[in-house]
């Protein structure tokens, strides 16, 4: 009878152990969970020291490259470009504002649409451009300057090329959309253009 007093006491004493045990490879998960989600939601505030999280020089960098027409996003890890270095989280953004106002001629031709802030944190930090790609292979547009037709890169500020068509030799139609900076061209389409109404 002792013997079973004693079993039963151990395997009850096993059986806390074991629950205890559970619960606590439990609660640590949970933690580290959240732990996590915290680092990757973008905290800006650093809770030990009270002060506000600064992009570093070994901060991750990654950009999400989402397509609009087939809503596909592709995530890219490249190099921290050394201009956000020392930003904090409103910087950050101005910075992804200020790109949407002047992109890369690279990401024009690809349809670039927007750049947006998505997290942020010293450990990691996320940008996400927006695409919308155009219906055909487009690398330069017309305007013009001093009635003379210019060919520009996407962006509509870098020549290309400076022409010695007459904008009012042109058919009109043609002048408009030329005058509004709406003239998209592929390379070929520029090439006939070029050939056609230079004299």
């Amino acid at each position: 009878m002792k013997r079973y007093g004693i079993g039963a006491f151990l395997a009850y004493g096993g059986l806390l152990c074991l629950a205890y045990y559970g619960s606590y490879r439990l609660s640590y998960g949970h933690m580290q969970k959240q732990q996590n989600e915290l680092e990757y939601a973008g905290e800006a505030v650093l809770a030990d020291s009270g002060q506000e999280a600064l992009v570093k020089s070994d901060t991750e960098y990654v950009v999400e490259n989402y397509n609009e027409k087939t809503g596909k996003t592709e995530e890219v890890r490249t190099q921290l470009p050394s201009a956000l270095i020392g930003m904090d989280r409103e910087e950050a953004q101005d910075y992804a504002d200020s790109y949407t106002e002047d992109p890369d001629i690279s990401d024009l031709e690809r349809g670039f649409s927007s750049m947006e802030l998505e997290s942020f944190s010293e450990q990691r930090i996320v940008f996400r451009k927006t695409y919308v790609p155009w219906e055909k292979d487009y690398k330069y547009v017309l305007g013009e300057v001093d009635g003379h037709v210019v060919v520009y890169y996407l962006d509509k500020k870098t020549i290309y090329e400076y022409t010695d068509i007459v904008c009012v030799t042109l058919p009109e139609e043609l002048r408009e959309k030329i005058s509004r900076t709406d003239c998209y061209m592929e390379i070929a389409d520029l090439y006939a253009f070029l050939e056609n109404f230079t004299s």
